[in-house]
């Protein structure tokens, strides 16, 4: 990995520590139920797209797709749309399917690549707008590869008498209680973890034993979760809690294994953010629900 490299990794990483650090240092000394959803202010205006077919021109070199060209592989589907399913673009399906691998060992290779074409080297007009194309490239797979959600089939699905509903609340309400228990302790602990991954890195033992324990833990809320019987009319609900759950298992886990992948591992910090200011909401729509359905929670 030569020095560009490993610099633009770092810093992508300390970008990413920076963000999360600030935020869980932020929540853990104010109110402990009042998280507030913060806005990105990062620039995310895509460049020119010659073709019209979701990657931008810039993007295009990277992939090696035809700019003037929607579908470079003619296989009927437009390049940007084979990319974001995770399929490659230059090669017809159905055996098109992206290797995930790893992601830090991605992001090296379109570096690679960016500073072969020039479009990675100081001084190149594009330079700029590239290093985000890389880096906006890197953390939609990441995203896609940590936030797959749970299959709602696997619910079990019941009906939806009133008390059936009243059975449901009240089973859903006790696993969100440990649930959001679990979370709040897990933001105390971070800013103290964040600061020892900043100075150890991923591969501390005790690390890897804090983030894989807390795997395990919402793995087991999840695995409760989809022993509860639900109401038809409480699916979509119960999925929002279930998808909650599962973000912050993988998430954890991602982090655990960050020395063997550390972007997958800052993404998954990331997301592990995102969870925690999205469960303030997911608290207010289960409560609105309930209320709407006039269903008494003890």
């Amino acid at each position: 990995m030569t020095g560009k490299i490993k610099i633009f990794l770092t810093a992508l990483g300390l970008i990413a520590l920076v963000l999360v650090f600030n935020f869980f240092s932020s929540i853990s000394k104010g109110s402990n139920y009042s998280v507030s959803t913060a806005k990105s202010n990062l620039d995310f205006t895509i460049g020119k797209d010659s073709d019209n077919d979701g990657l931008n021109d810039n993007e295009e070199s990277y992939w090696n797709t035809d700019p003037l060209n929607p579908d470079t592989d003619g296989d009927g589907f437009i390049d940007g749309e084979e990319v974001m399913s995770g399929h490659d673009p230059l090669l017809p399906g159905p055996n098109d399917i992206i290797d995930d691998g790893n992601l830090t060992d991605k992001l090296s290779g379109l570096l690679v690549s960016g500073l072969y074409e020039g479009s990675l080297k100081e001084g190149d007009p594009n330079y700029n707008s590239s290093v985000q194309n890389v880096a906006d490239s890197i953390i939609d797979d990441a995203r896609a590869n940590l936030g797959k959600e749970v299959d709602s089939s696997r619910i079990l699905v019941i009906g939806s008498t009133k008390e059936e509903q009243n059975e449901y609340a009240n089973n859903a309400r006790i696993l969100i209680a440990d649930f959001l228990t679990e979370t709040l302790d897990e933001i105390q602990q971070l800013s103290v973890k964040l600061e020892q991954i900043n100075k150890t890195g991923f591969s501390s033992p005790e690390i890897i034993k804090y983030f894989s324990d807390e795997s395990a833990k919402y793995s087991g809320y999840l695995n409760r979760g989809l022993k509860i019987n639900t109401p038809a009319n409480w699916v979509e609900i119960h999925s929002k809690l279930l998808n909650l759950i599962n973000d912050a298992a993988q998430s954890n886990q991602a982090i655990a294994n960050g020395s063997k992948d550390q972007i997958k591992a800052f993404t998954a910090l990331v997301l592990l953010r995102e969870v925690f200011e999205n469960l303030t909401a997911f608290l207010n729509d289960f409560d609105t629900y309930a209320i709407s359905n006039s269903i008494k929670i003890k």
